[in-house]
């Protein structure tokens, strides 16, 4: 963490000592910024990686760079951004006639797809990420696979199914991909009653957050500790869980600890206390398509007794092509 938080703070010496070797810098810095949870490092890591990849002409290590940009807008809840990101990949692997270093489609694509509830574009991504990684002797298009399925899963509240996909994340333990599912692990274990996976998920994922203490990591860490408690900790939990990622930029993560505290309120008796946040949910997963996640907080809100009405469609919806013409 401490070598992230020097690299962003000082991206000029950065360029300077890593000279030829600058992509494959960048491509390290920022994947350890996921590893432990900073978003801020990440955010302007990939805004200058893809500056300078643009300015340079670096049409091998734009798209990479472009690829982790769109991943954390997809986490980020910027769909539309990443959407035009997304085309412009597309735009390069076209005009070189190569599909980059991650392969295609693009990981955040398929997270994109996951997050919005696309079974078929979901199912059909991972399964074409995961025949190019085999392909190419990569784990990471593997990875970035499973996490996609898991969100698809668990945002159907498919628990069994998403437990199944997350363990491979948790088995692989790569460096980036599967940190950043230990909070699904440690939900869908938690819920499937298998307690034994969520601790130890829970204990790496500590392990982790311990490293950095960002808002992100701690109100992930929150969280999880959360599902696997009751009573009065659990509540706590919850709202530290809250209050920290209040502080970040992952608005996906802060939505689904809304979500997830408004069921456990719910089924705690506390139905007044729980439409607050799960309000605030549905707004979020309505806003950017998220239909699997909106189609579970709009069920626990109308079990609180109060009225849901539905919008007809999401606001943050724009082609690849469109949102790529408006930036």
């Amino acid at each position: 963490h401490e070598a992230v938080t020097s690299a962003a703070e000082d991206q000029t010496r950065l360029q300077t000592v890593a000279g030829r070797h600058v992509h494959v810098v960048y491509f390290d810095t920022v994947l350890a910024a996921a590893d432990v949870f900073d978003d801020r490092a990440w955010d302007d890591l990939t805004h200058t990686w893809v500056q300078l990849a643009r300015r340079t002409g670096a049409l091998a290590a734009l798209p990479i760079a472009l690829a982790f940009r769109s991943w954390l807008e997809v986490l980020q809840g910027r769909f539309g951004s990443a959407a035009s990101h997304l085309a412009e990949i597309e735009d390069v692997v076209t005009l070189t006639g190569s599909p980059g270093l991650l392969g295609s489609p693009a990981p955040a694509q398929v997270l994109r797809d996951a997050w919005q509830g696309n079974e078929d574009a979901t199912r059909t991504g991972a399964r074409r990420m995961m025949q190019d990684a085999h392909e190419r002797g990569q784990g990471i298009g593997i990875d970035h696979a499973y996490a996609a399925l898991t969100i698809l899963e668990i945002g159907a509240g498919r628990y069994d199914a998403a437990l199944r996909a997350a363990r491979r994340l948790l088995d692989h333990n790569s460096v980036g991909v599967a940190t950043l599912a230990l909070a699904d692990v440690v939900e869908s274990a938690a819920r499937g009653d298998e307690i034994g996976i969520a601790e130890r998920a829970l204990e790496r994922l500590w392990e982790r957050a311990a490293a950095s203490e960002t808002p992100w990591a701690s109100g992930m860490l929150a969280r999880a500790r959360a599902l696997v408690a009751s009573g009065d900790k659990a509540d706590a939990c919850f709202r530290s869980a809250l209050d920290e990622l209040s502080r970040a930029t992952i608005a996906t993560e802060t939505a689904r600890t809304q979500l997830l505290y408004g069921e456990w309120l719910r089924r705690a008796r506390h139905r007044k206390e729980a439409r607050e946040p799960l309000r605030e949910a549905l707004d979020f997963f309505e806003t950017v398509g998220a239909s699997g996640f909106a189609a579970r907080a709009g069920t626990e809100l109308a079990a609180t007794g109060e009225h849901v009405r539905s919008r007809s469609a999401p606001v943050d919806v724009l082609t690849p092509q469109e949102a790529q013409i408006a930036r």
